[in-house]
């Protein structure tokens, strides 16, 4: 064990001094004794270019930086879903086309609920005290952004939300034969334009027919026709190895705005989105449709709707180092290092 401690002193020893030769660059390089004895060597034997050392040569040394990847900051991240057209003045017109129009063509025998951490509001029009015989012009839930899914040095990737909607009706003749479609695990792709969800319906049993169970998971619930906020990260800054001095620059120039509460905390990155004009997905209308069990009356209604409205969103998040896969693979093998030693020495004990 003795001898594997002097061996390894040895090494460290060696590195330290070539790295304290490399630092000495004008004395070990050959500036030192070409520019300093240069006029004397090359004056005496007529030479001119003097005596000059052998260079030092070292291994390159590699980037020790790992890229930084963003990860989300819970406080002040959220994003809410409108149910409503964007020109929505408070005229029960304005819905006509809308998925709340829709939604309320079902009531009572219709409603609608959030999951988990959700927040639902409904606005009704000239809504009375007692809240009878009005109709809902706008619907809105609230979803906490839980994180970044797919996450690269060059975008964002998915934005992951807690929580999640059911959609609920009754047997109503003439509409829906009944059943429930449960919507949970939402992501917003900004990149595909999407909005995914994973799905779970159960079609109600009749008197002849035993209830019906779908499922879908990563289902394309809306596609997203315009977004608004960026989406797009510095790739070259942010990879291992990478000039980091214009980081914050850059990300604001891409779109985010930059804080720092103090000198020893990192930086926080924020970014506001808009996703409008949410268009039910061919795969979302199909799974609707069958789930809550539609007649053609209302599948023709589903048809109908122009736009389920728009998402905004607000993304807070810092910047953090990833080991790269060789970063852990120099880990491991010191690791396995340390074991060896350890049982060796236990060896030599005994």
């Amino acid at each position: 064990m003795n001898a594997f401690k002097l061996l390894a002193l040895a090494a460290c020893a060696g590195m330290a001094c070539g790295a304290q030769a490399q630092s000495y660059g004008p004395y070990s390089g050959g500036s030192y004794y070409g520019g300093s004895s240069g006029g004397y060597y090359g004056g005496y034997y007529g030479g001119g270019g003097g005596y000059t050392s052998p260079p030092v040569v070292s291994p390159p040394t590699p980037a020790i930086s790992a890229p930084l990847m963003p990860q989300l900051v819970q406080s002040g991240s959220s994003s809410t879903l409108n149910f409503s057209n964007p020109d929505f003045d408070g005229s029960l017109a304005d819905t006509n086309s809308g998925a709340v129009a829709f939604l309320t063509s079902f009531s009572p025998r219709l409603t609608f609920q959030g999951t988990g951490a959700t927040e639902t509001r409904i606005t009704y029009l000239n809504q009375n005290p007692d809240g009878t015989g009005q109709d809902a012009v706008a619907l809105s839930i609230r979803n906490p952004v839980s994180g970044f899914i797919g996450s690269s040095t060059a975008t964002l990737g998915q934005l992951a939300l807690s929580g999640g909607f059911v959609l609920d009706t009754n047997r109503a003749t003439g509409f829906a034969r009944g059943g429930t479609a449960t919507f949970s695990n939402l992501r917003i792709d900004p990149v595909s334009q999407q909005v995914l969800a994973d799905a779970q319906g159960v079609l109600d049993a009749d008197r002849t027919n035993g209830p019906v169970s779908f499922s879908n998971k990563d289902l394309v619930l809306w596609n997203i026709q315009t977004i608004t906020g960026p989406t797009s990260l510095p790739s070259g800054v942010l990879a291992a190895g990478g000039d980091r001095s214009s980081l914050g620059a850059q990300m604001q120039a891409l779109g985010f705005s930059v804080t720092q509460p103090n000198l020893l905390s990192d930086a926080v990155y924020s970014a506001s989105y808009q996703f409008d004009g949410l268009m039910l997905s061919q795969q979302a209308h199909s799974f609707l449709s069958s789930s809550l069990g539609l007649t053609s009356l209302a599948v023709s209604a589903l048809t109908g709707v122009q736009s389920w409205g728009s998402i905004s969103a607000q993304a807070n998040f810092v910047l953090t180092p990833v080991p790269e896969p060789q970063t852990w693979g120099l880990a491991l093998t010191g690791l396995l290092g340390l074991v060896f030693a350890a049982r060796r020495q236990r060896s030599s004990v005994h």
